[in-house]
């Protein structure tokens, strides 16, 4: 107990500035624009070829960084995540190659893998040396709302600054990923001094892993966040294109830019003031079925993109990131309890890995429904759709134990 005692200001700090880290990781002022910023340097075809690149790194870096954050350290991992995206945004605003914009999207890759698990393990972990384990949906409710403000705020910023120079976007993105730096270093490490982690070959790990995640502890929450995962990508990759569809313009010039960061800006806002219903809805409802109803209500969104081109439904895309603010916190709370220190974050990348792939696979699958993808985006929205409704059959056919909870404030 004296190891924690003496960690126990740091560990109480570190619960203070986690929530700031989160906001900051998710400050991604480049997000409205990098396609027309990308595809405007190297042409559609090679904006395309860093997408891939950036989705294969993911898939390389994502499990071993799980792995690397159990073993190594969680503070040690966020520091790495932070250098590698402050590099990859500075290499985005100054470079002019494929070259250079190759490796920054593998850098990108390389920083989203390595936050991408570890940041949640540690709130959990933190909270549980300190006895506060049961607070944690209140606390990940918390962390989310401050995530989709942040990110509420860049997109509108960041929509803004394009209309001077798509390079300053990534140059306050790359502010971001400094404070972000600094905040990792001042972070305390999780350790549970009376625990040590066994050592563990990273394939068995996995193997492991693998196994456990269709226990019947663990089977719904993990399939159901491959399919929201794959869901929640369908209108975000579409929504551009959807609203450049509607040719809004002033004096001849597409106004798209602005309006696509505004509307994501909007986005995270709804997604932000959603959170505050959680405990509303999970004492109304069952944990299993809030997670469904929001499966369903997402779904249909796709199915009214599918089938409708017009500014209701423009606006109603406003809600699209709803579903993953209350959906994603209740998910993490739990699964917490059912994952020990030493394997959660390689889990937690696993997960994200399955349904990064999964949706690889739809996006492979629905490509071939459209000959122009800028233009033709009923058929591909529609295949999605009807992916997604078998996705919601086989997460009706499956149970999710029944568990309690703690529940955040209301207010």
């Amino acid at each position: 107990m004296s190891c924690i005692s003496q960690r126990m200001p740091g560990y109480k700090r570190t619960l203070k500035i986690y929530p700031w880290f989160a906001m900051l990781l998710n400050c991604l002022f480049w997000m409205p624009i990098f396609f027309l910023y990308l595809s405007g340097k190297c042409g559609i075809g090679g904006a395309l070829q860093l997408e891939a690149i950036y989705y294969g790194g993911i898939a390389i870096l994502e499990v071993p960084s799980g792995f690397f954050s159990d073993r190594i350290g969680r503070r040690i991992t966020l520091i790495l995540a932070s250098i590698f995206l402050g590099t990859a945004y500075l290499l985005f605003a100054a470079g002019n190659s494929f070259a250079v914009f190759a490796v920054a999207e593998l850098l990108l890759a390389g920083g989203f893998a390595f936050a991408s698990g570890t940041d949640t393990s540690l709130l959990y972990e933190t909270l549980t040396i300190t006895g506060h384990q049961d607070d944690y949906l209140q606390k990940e409710a918390f962390v989310t709302r401050m995530s989709f403000a942040g990110g509420a705020f860049a997109a509108a910023a960041g929509g803004a600054l394009a209309l001077i120079s798509f390079p300053v976007a990534y140059y306050a993105s790359f502010l971001a990923a400094t404070c972000m730096l600094i905040l990792a270093i001042i972070m305390t490490e999780p350790v549970n001094c009376d625990d040590p982690p066994p050592q563990i070959a990273f394939h068995k790990q996995v193997f492991k892993l693998c196994g456990k995640s269709i226990s019947p502890a663990l089977r719904f929450t993990f399939l159901f966040s491959i399919s929201m995962t794959i869901l929640l990508h369908i209108p975000y990759e579409f929504y551009q294109t959807y609203l450049d569809n509607l040719h809004i313009r002033l004096e001849g010039r597409s106004l798209s830019p602005l309006i696509c960061g505004f509307h994501m800006a909007a986005t995270m806002a709804v997604g932000a003031y959603a959170v505050k219903f959680i405990p509303t809805l999970i004492k109304k409802f069952s944990c299993r079925t809030v997670l469904l109803i929001l499966f369903i209500g997402e779904l249909v969104l796709i199915y009214l993109m599918a089938l409708v081109i017009h500014p209701v439904i423009a606006i109603l895309l406003i809600t699209r990131s709803l579903p993953r603010s209350i959906t994603w916190p209740i998910v993490r709370a739990l699964q917490a309890p059912e994952l020990k220190n030493y394997e959660r974050a390689t889990f937690l990348s696993l997960q994200s890995l399955t349904g990064r792939l999964g949706y690889s696979a739809v996006l492979v699958i629905i490509s071939s429904f459209a000959t122009d993808m800028r233009a033709d985006i009923r058929n591909p929205l529609l295949v999605a759709a009807c992916i997604g409704t078998i996705l919601l059959i086989i997460l009706l056919l499956t149970k999710l134990p029944f568990k309690k909870i703690n529940l955040p404030d209301a207010n």
